[in-house]
């Protein structure tokens, strides 16, 4: 299921419509936190790995730094540049492939923004691209599903209805992802869409940093920035941070 679902659903105008929830606001207050709780407070450069429609990148404009944001998706990156940001810059890109060397301060790949194609190899490349574009010093903030949680609390069937439009999730969990199926009622017309993610494990991305010269800092187990608790996190958030000598 995973080969190239990615490019179909995210480049639908139904994604924009069942993730709508996403809010500028929760984007800015636990980037905000996250920064002042790594005592960034003056304007840095940094890279948005997997952008989307650019929310995480406006509230860090607000917020004074420099942004640039990537993904491979065309809608997607459109929509950002709607935005009009006075700080931003966006480009069709594939974060697994690098985009600049060492040059920002912070790379952040949020909300659950890899683990799509379910190759070691991608995984591996996604950090790997990360590294390469900060700085020595520089930070990278991966925020992931809990996969402890995922197994525990699975939800396999949902029915939503947005504006008229009638969206029925089903979820099932293979040995190691999450495989979610989309059927859109729209009117007469019936799509489907699918979603496929690897469920990593912080051993995984352990692995990932080490292959990249990368240290693990601290994971975090929500947007409020408690600890990570692996049977209780929404979340799993890794900061990993790049040798000074590179």
């Amino acid at each position: 299921m995973s080969t190239g679902w990615y490019r179909k659903w995210f480049n639908a105008p139904y994604y924009n419509l069942l993730y709508a929830h996403r809010d500028d606001m929760e984007a800015g207050a636990f980037l905000s936190g996250l920064l002042d709780a790594w005592d960034c407070r003056e304007s840095a450069d940094i890279l948005d790995m997997a952008c989307g429609n650019g929310r995480h990148a406006a509230a860090l404009s607000e917020m004074g730094h420099w942004v640039t944001g990537i993904d491979l998706s065309g809608a997607r990156v459109r929509e950002a540049l709607n935005r009009q940001l006075e700080q931003a810059e966006f480009y069709i890109h594939d974060i697994r492939t690098p985009f600049r060397v060492r040059y920002y301060d912070w790379v952040l790949n949020l909300y659950t923004s890899m683990g799509y194609t379910h190759s070691e190899q991608d995984n591996l490349n996604v950090v790997k691209s990360a590294a390469l574009a900060l700085k020595p010093g520089g930070r990278l903030v991966i925020d992931f599903l809990n996969p402890y949680q995922v197994r525990k609390n699975l939800n396999d069937f949902e029915v939503q209805t947005i504006d008229n439009i009638v969206f029925r999730i089903t979820r099932e969990l293979t040995d190691n992802s999450i495989e979610k199926v989309i059927v859109v009622e729209d009117g007469i017309q019936t799509f489907t869409f699918k979603e496929s993610v690897q469920l990593l494990e912080p051993e995984d991305f352990l692995r990932y940093f080490s292959q990249t010269g990368l240290s693990l800092r601290t994971i975090y187990g929500n947007y409020q920035l408690e600890p990570f608790d692996p049977h209780t996190a929404e979340r799993m958030i890794l900061v990993a941070q790049k040798s000074h000598v590179s």
